[in-house]
């Protein structure tokens, strides 16, 4: 700091200890806090303190580990884990909450197509009635040559609809097959939803959503 003397008209220098300085400055503003605040407010301030400290532990917890450390998430489907999971997670069985009830074990695909997938599950009609689902498809010959057919709509209806089909918007180089099934109600060999006279599905010894049979 540069300051200049009336009486010596010659520039001179003063060194301030900023540390000092900030130091005393701080003492006096806590002094003054703690003796203006009353007893329920500094309360307060520290109960908020306290939260924030919780809050942060959870989440860097959570970064961590994938999970809540004190409240576990209920994850709807595959999908769920896969996007808030801050790790690579691998294929296998998972815990799932598909109507936020009871929890059950589905088979995730993590690795096929960005991950996500819910296979072999048998609660597909509440999964896709809750929410906007895509159908993929994957198949491979004995001479493992690989196809696969990708429907970005697809649901099952309920019971009162015999599981109805709906698929539409095909990518894939397996063919669009299962378009012919749109709209159709499943069979099994106890249950002829099919069109024709004759039972599809005891013909053809399993069940599906039969056609005139099947494409």
């Amino acid at each position: 700091m540069r300051l200049t003397s009336n009486n010596l008209q010659a520039p001179l220098v003063a060194e301030i200890d900023i540390t000092s300085l900030n130091k005393q400055l701080k003492a006096y503003i806590d002094d003054d806090i703690e003796f203006t605040l009353s007893d329920g407010v500094l309360n307060m301030v520290k109960k908020e303190q306290e939260k924030i400290k919780t809050s942060m532990f959870e989440d860097y917890s959570f970064k961590l580990t994938g999970t809540k450390s004190q409240k576990e998430r209920k994850n709807k489907d595959c999908t769920d884990i896969e996007k808030i999971s801050y790790q690579t997670l691998g294929n296998g069985v998972y815990k799932i909450y598909p109507d936020c009830g009871q929890s059950v074990q589905a088979y995730c695909d993590m690795s096929t197509d960005r991950g996500g997938w819910t296979v072999g599950y048998n609660y597909v009609h509440i999964l896709t009635a809750s929410g906007k689902y895509e159908l993929r498809i994957d198949m491979v010959d004995k001479s493992n040559n690989k196809k696969y057919a990708v429907y970005k709509r697809f649901s099952i209806g309920d019971a009162w609809s015999k599981y109805k089909l709906t698929v539409g918007d095909y990518s894939g180089n397996a063919g669009d097959k299962l378009q012919y099934h749109n709209g159709d109600m499943f069979s099994a060999k106890e249950q002829d939803n099919d069109t024709l006279d004759r039972h599809c599905a005891s013909v053809h010894q399993g069940p599906w959503w039969y056609n005139t049979c099947y494409s």
